[in-house]
């Protein structure tokens, strides 16, 4: 039994049918297996191939920028001529362009030069025809600044109103009459022309003067006066006059032979001047009966006097007749007022006024063309109230005061009222000093010689030389210095101390 036991448990451990089954069973296992192992074996295949395929792809998309570049530059380089040409096509355009401009802006600038320049020229040439053809002018002066015509008699409201009409009819312009002064058979009108309300500035300002008495019996008479300053006119213009004219040349040679002992001491007389030993001690004035009757007086101004000039005081050392003309407000102006009137010499104020180069050259309480009537005289009457020992006043500068009419008019009637006396500096020859002067029937004293434009002996003594010259010529000559040439004061001395020989008088301005 224990045997057959054993043998039932081997046979129930180890069946037949159960191992055949089992066979099979595993058998299938190993199919599934080996099913399962080609199924996964193709699906990494499959994804190993996509995984080809992505990286694939991302290379070709990685590289495709590149080559769109490449690509974009093999286009660009066949259509690179095109862009230069039309980069060429646009330059020409600029520079066609830029060359109409260039010459828009060049016919415009001759537009404007024309209508602004050349064309008022024009303009103011024709109305200086008509006033010639309406007035029939004995003199006819135009300047820089101003138109100066002088009639035989006042003009009539007919000559007036002719030309008032060919002005205005012919070019547009409207011209305004104005009364500058008229005293008896003298007087000044002003003309200003004047286009759609506004004052024009291209055509200079005219002034009318006539004198009534410079005709008699229907025959001009030109007065001593005319004479005199044609001939200074001439003179002055003509640099070489004075060496051209024979007479003077015979005066020259004459003094040149009395004076060999003079000239032999020039040196010393420079050097030990008693000019120089006299700077401190301030001499007064002497009153001198001239020695020769029929001397040519002479009338010497310092101009000038007021700055720290240390030369002054050697004028005021010379002793003989002196003339200081004083710029009113300057440092030391009260101080040498004092001195020249507590020692008899001539004292003038120096006035400043306006000239050609701008108003900023000009000193304060200076004279200007904008300033009104009122304004001009309540300064002028100021400046005697302070210095009112003043015979009178010349012009500082002023080269284009002394050419207006309204300013002039107004000084010259305060100097009138005061009884005071106005010498014309000449620093213009178109100056309406004479005119003015004459109207308010007071005595005309101008500049016949101006003494130190050249500051060394020599030059000063050539000057001089011509000063008396035109004072034997006119019997009386009017020379202007500076208070801050040293040399002049020498040079005065020597003419002084010669003055017999010479034929000279040094005299006051009155």
């Amino acid at each position: 039994m224990p045997a057959n036991k054993k043998e039932t448990t081997k046979t129930s451990k180890k069946p037949v049918s159960s191992g055949k089954k089992s066979s099979v069973i595993d058998g299938n296992k190993k199919k599934i297996k080996n099913t399962s192992n080609q199924d996964v074996s193709k699906n990494t295949i499959k994804k190993s191939s996509i995984l080809v395929k992505t990286s694939a792809v991302k290379k070709r998309v990685s590289k495709s920028p590149n080559l769109k570049t490449k690509a974009n530059n093999t286009k660009t380089s066949p259509n690179s001529s095109k862009k230069n040409r039309s980069v060429n096509k646009k330059k020409e355009s600029y520079a066609l362009s830029y060359f109409i401009l260039i010459a828009l802006v060049s016919i415009s600038s001759i537009i404007v030069i024309y209508i602004f320049h050349m064309f008022p020229k024009k303009i103011a040439g024709e109305i200086k025809k008509t006033l010639v053809s309406v007035y029939n002018p004995i003199i006819f002066e135009d300047t820089d600044a101003t138109i100066l015509i002088k009639l035989k008699k006042k003009p009539d409201n007919n000559e007036n109103y002719e030309f008032y009409e060919r002005i205005n009819n012919e070019y547009g312009f409207e011209a305004k009459f104005e009364k500058i002064a008229a005293i008896d058979d003298k007087g000044i009108n002003k003309i200003t022309f004047y286009k759609n309300g506004r004052k024009n500035e291209n055509i200079n300002d005219v002034y009318i003067y006539w004198d009534e008495k410079s005709v008699i019996d229907g025959k001009k008479i030109v007065t001593n006066d005319l004479k005199n300053n044609a001939e200074k006119s001439k003179i002055s213009n003509d640099k070489n006059a004075v060496q051209k004219n024979e007479k003077l040349k015979e005066y020259i040679e004459i003094k040149k032979s009395k004076e060999m002992k003079l000239e032999k001491k020039e040196k010393s007389i420079t050097e030990n001047s008693p000019v120089k030993n006299e700077v401190k001690n301030i001499a007064v004035k002497k009153k001198e009966k001239p020695k020769v009757e029929s001397s040519a007086k002479i009338c010497i101004i310092i101009d000038d006097v007021g700055y720290a000039y240390g030369s002054t005081e050697k004028f005021l050392a010379l002793g003989f007749p002196l003339t200081f003309a004083i710029i009113p407000d300057m440092p030391l102006s009260d101080k040498y007022y004092e001195m020249i009137t507590a020692h008899n010499y001539d004292v003038i104020a120096h006035i400043p006024m306006e000239p050609q180069k701008g108003r900023q050259y000009v000193e304060k309480n200076g004279l200007f063309t904008d300033m009104t009537d009122s304004e001009i005289k309540s300064r002028v009457e100021k400046i005697f109230a302070k210095y009112p020992k003043a015979i009178g006043a010349n012009n500082h500068m002023g080269s284009k005061a002394v050419t207006d009419g309204k300013l002039m008019n107004a000084l010259i009637s305060v100097l009138a009222e005061n009884n005071k006396i106005w010498i014309d500096s000449m620093t213009n020859h178109n100056s309406l000093s004479k005119e003015m002067t004459a109207i308010y029937k007071m005595p005309y004293y101008d500049r016949d010689v101006f003494l130190d434009n050249e500051k060394d002996v020599i030059s000063i003594r050539k000057s001089m030389d011509r000063l008396v010259y035109e004072a034997k010529r006119n019997k009386f000559a009017i020379g202007i210095g500076h208070a801050q040439s040293d040399n002049l004061a020498v040079v005065l001395k020597e003419y002084y101390d010669k003055r017999d020989a010479l034929g000279i008088e040094f005299v006051d301005l009155k």
